[in-house]
């Protein structure tokens, strides 16, 4: 339940309301979930690598698979968005997050979806890194569940009816 595992709780989410179960795969450093979503297949992945090496588990995953980079959706932590924010995009910079920089760099590709997920900013002093390894508060986990289960539905309606729309519909969303 920390800040920084946003991203694997909404993507847990997806696997668990479409009755998926996760497998670990060693080759590919992450656990992988195939799920129907409206009648369309999906894979669900949770590296298990470190953040700053999750391009090259991406890129072994589509070469895996022999998937597009448009078929790829990453959802991750964001500090710069409030508490229970969602954004959707579909190409742009990393915004500092090390996970997103490693995609990017290793892909040599902006333009890949993104689902970030607003975790807010650590108050006062402290050290962002520390701020979102801790788990959530107290007060902020009802929150945070409410942004997790709108995530994961985003995920879904992405998968149904394309990035326009979760775009349009989700990226106005604040729980």
């Amino acid at each position: 339940m920390t800040r920084h595992n946003a991203g694997f709780m909404v993507v847990s989410r997806v696997a668990e309301n479409c009755n998926g179960r996760f497998k670990s795969s060693f080759f590919l450093s992450a656990s992988l979930c195939e799920v129907e979503i409206d009648n369309k297949h999906a894979l669900l992945v949770k590296q298990s690598a470190y953040m700053n090496n999750a391009g090259v588990v991406v890129k072994k995953v589509l070469g895996r698979f022999k998937a597009d980079i448009s078929s790829v959706m990453v959802v991750h932590d964001d500090v710069d968005l409030p508490l229970g924010a969602l954004r959707f995009r579909r190409s742009g910079s990393a915004g500092g997050q090390r996970g997103m920089m490693s995609i990017i760099d290793t892909l040599n590709t902006q333009d890949l979806s993104r689902l970030r997920v607003g975790v807010g900013r650590p108050q006062g002093a402290t050290d962002t890194a520390d701020y979102v390894l801790n788990e959530f508060d107290r007060n902020e986990l009802e929150v945070a569940q409410k942004a997790i289960s709108l995530a994961a539905q985003a995920c879904e309606d992405w998968v149904k009816l394309g990035g326009e729309y979760v775009m349009t519909y989700y990226n106005r969303q604040l729980v």
